[in-house]
């Protein structure tokens, strides 16, 4: 006879199935009370050579145990086999972690001009969606999300985020030097006539802040 089971792959890579069988005999002649009839027990569990030897499952050790409801005529055996998630883990989330840690350098480059920055990580975006519909193939494909579909998006709204990040910086670092242009023409003439970049006065409304609030700024 032949036993399947579905997958649970909420954990994929590093889900772990179970497949129980449960072994029993209920014909009323041969059994009764456990001191008049028979006792059923397994004492071992054979696998077929070609089952140890998959690349991308480790077995382990069969548990069997008695049923509770019916110890003497029923029996639990239950396989369990673990992913070997080391493809995964150096093939598709080590390259995804590096491709994402590659968008700190932009922090090293300067403010000005702005797409320079954009360009890096929106660079490294368009790669992290193309490596998906590559790896699209190595994943299954079920109707939930698995671990490594909440790794993979993870890392693309990370990218995202890195834009408004780098996007905000500069606005702010314009508001920095109206700020030090204002504060130039006050001490000379008593009065700053200086008009604020274009989109700097909305954006300190939308985010709550003032141009004094940056008389200390800082290079971002």
């Amino acid at each position: 006879c032949e036993f399947s089971e579905h997958y649970e792959l909420e954990r994929f890579p590093f889900d772990r199935q179970d497949l129980q069988m449960d072994v029993r005999q209920d014909a009323p002649g041969f059994w009764g009370a456990r001191e008049t009839g028979f006792d059923l027990s397994i004492f071992s569990v054979q696998f077929h050579r070609n089952a140890l030897l998959l690349p991308e499952w480790l077995s382990y050790e069969p548990i069997v145990k008695r049923n509770i409801a019916s110890p003497h005529k029923a029996t639990v055996v239950q396989l369990q086999v673990v992913r070997a998630p080391h493809f995964y883990l150096t093939s598709i989330i080590g390259v995804l972690i590096m491709l994402s840690s590659l968008s700190f350098v932009v922090f090293q480059m300067p403010v000005e001009p702005l797409d320079s920055r954009l360009n890096v990580i929106l660079t490294l975006l368009l790669t992290e969606i193309a490596f998906k519909f590559i790896i699209a193939e190595s994943i299954p494909k079920v109707g939930y999300s698995t671990l490594m579909d909440a790794f993979v998006v993870t890392n693309l709204v990370f990218l995202a985020m890195m834009v408004v990040i780098v996007t905000f910086a500069y606005r702010l670092r314009d508001m920095c030097a109206y700020q030090e242009e204002c504060s130039a023409e006050v001490n000379a003439a008593g009065t700053c006539t200086i008009e604020p970049p274009g989109g700097l006065t909305e954006l300190g409304c939308a985010w709550g802040l003032e141009p004094n609030m940056f008389s200390g700024c800082f290079g971002l």
